[in-house]
């Protein structure tokens, strides 16, 4: 009984070992062929790497990019995206367009991103998007309405990279009940540089949505310097809802320009610090010497930002404005005002 005891530990012992060993011989094994795919992948990335860029500037034989194995795939996608970041040329974003078709990334990030796996397609949405693949757009549109959060996000992140912001402003105002707040900022902060043809879409559906999606895209205006959008942001300065003045403000002062100079000026009078900080913005970005007048007796006001922008609006407004500084600091009967005018001349002075 003992004997046998002792022969079925040594056996368990061996193979135990046994295991051991070839699960070592297994994994060293692996990480030589990982090694060895990694040395193919470097070389074939400085082999590749000219050829792509070559063919991307002077729209080379796309017969030399007919690529079957997918690690050789993986590596000109990396080249890809390299070179997607430093050409912006439409051309050039058409040849890399064109070049993926040819070696069937296209049809591989298609079908990924058809994937019933969120994370799957948002991985490939995300890699789409930097590519600007013009062909995956339809499906990108289907994907903007997904639940999840990753999905969306990507997809109309991908169409802002494709600069399709016609489609993202079409979907916030057809949708704009089904989204939450966050969820509309979210795709707002992704629209820069609107077209003229986005601008003038914008401006005709604005008055047909709630005030929160017409500040947005008042702000979006202003900061897209939308400069054909003037007259009706200036509309929305007799708004019953004071967020949405203190929007055309700064959208006024983003555009640097206003045919409504008294109106502004109105605003220096307003009960709202935010109406009056604002006002006193448009005066200094448009440059308004007509609005010195209401500007000087904010020097005294009792929000430090509110003094603080009154006196380097006066500075900005040139040499009238500066000797009503020097004024302020000399016989103002507001100490706040005194200094305030003091910190600005000595500010500029140095």
């Amino acid at each position: 009984m003992k004997v046998m005891f002792i022969y079925l530990l040594l056996v368990s012992i061996a193979y135990i070992f046994a295991v051991i060993f070839f699960m070592f011989v297994y994994l060293v094994i692996r990480k030589m062929l990982r090694n060895r795919r990694a040395r193919k992948k470097v070389a074939y990335y400085f082999y590749i790497y000219p050829k792509v860029i070559e063919h991307i500037k002077v729209d080379g034989n796309p017969r030399l990019f007919e690529i079957r194995k997918h690690w050789k795939r993986e590596v000109v996608a990396n080249v890809l995206l390299e070179a997607v970041s430093t050409f912006k040329g439409r051309e050039e974003i058409r040849r890399i367009n064109l070049l993926c078709d040819d070696i069937g990334l296209t049809d591989e990030l298609e079908e990924k991103v058809r994937d019933k796996r969120w994370w799957v397609a948002a991985e490939a949405t995300r890699m789409a998007g930097r590519l600007k693949l013009e062909r995956l757009t339809p499906v990108l549109l289907e994907n903007i309405s997904s639940n999840h959060y990753d999905l969306w996000t990507s997809s109309a992140r991908a169409l802002s990279h494709m600069q399709h912001y016609r489609s993202l402003i079409q979907f916030l105002f057809e949708n704009e009940d089904k989204l939450q707040r966050w969820s509309i900022i979210r795709i707002i902060d992704m629209l820069k540089n609107l077209s003229e043809d986005d601008v003038e879409y914008v401006i005709g559906k604005l008055k047909d949505v709630s005030p929160f999606l017409q500040g947005l895209f008042i702000e979006i205006l202003g900061k897209s310097r939308a400069h054909a959008a003037l007259i009706p942001i200036e509309d929305y300065l007799d708004s019953d809802d004071m967020e949405i003045r203190v929007k055309a403000l700064r959208a006024i002062a983003s555009l640097e320009m206003t045919t409504r100079p008294e109106k502004i000026i109105s605003f220096l009078e307003s009960e709202s610090w935010l109406e009056r900080l604002n006002a006193i913005l448009v005066i200094k970005s448009c440059h308004l010497k007509t609005g010195m007048k209401g500007i000087v007796p904010l020097l005294s006001d009792n929000q430090w930002w509110i003094r603080y922008r009154a006196a380097e609006t006066l500075y900005s407004l040139g040499s009238s404005g500066i000797e009503k500084l020097k004024e302020t600091r000399m016989i103002h009967e507001d100490r706040y005002a005194r200094e305030m005018a003091e910190r600005i001349l000595y500010n500029h002075s140095n």
